[in-house]
């Protein structure tokens, strides 16, 4: 009975294996990040992640090439498809709205700055992504 909450849609390992090879592009585990860095790169990935997500539901990633890949699992040769590469314009409305805020504010020393108010701009975009 427990495996069957496993067999939901948005449950299934696939997504939990894609979400996690999103992160380790973003913070990958051969390098040490503050706790501010790992914060960071973590909501990036997770960005990231919906976007493919929800580019696929959109239907904008399609399927480019079909290719035979010999599986050692089942014994036999399977058919697999290579997707299109996703749209990454978030990341360069991040860095648009980041640059807006810096001339907006001034130059100052960004040490002297609260770390938690360098956030705002990222979170605000994932809360706009999971709505």
């Amino acid at each position: 009975m427990n495996d069957l909450d496993k067999m939901e849609i948005n449950n299934m390992t696939s997504y939990v294996e894609n979400y996690h090879s999103v992160v380790i592009k973003f913070r990958p585990k051969i390098k040490y990040f503050p706790k501010i860095g790992f914060m960071r790169r973590t909501m990036l990935a997770a960005m990231a992640y919906n976007e493919n997500r929800e580019a696929e539901i959109r239907g904008d990633k399609r399927v480019s090439v079909v290719y035979q890949s010999f599986s050692k699992a089942k014994g036999e040769r399977v058919t697999k498809m290579k997707k299109s590469p996703s749209n990454e314009n978030w990341k360069q409305e991040i860095v648009e709205k980041s640059i807006e805020r810096k001339q907006a504010f001034g130059t100052g020393n960004p040490i002297d700055q609260d770390d938690s108010e360098d956030l705002d701009i990222i979170v605000n975009q994932f809360i706009e992504m999971n709505c």
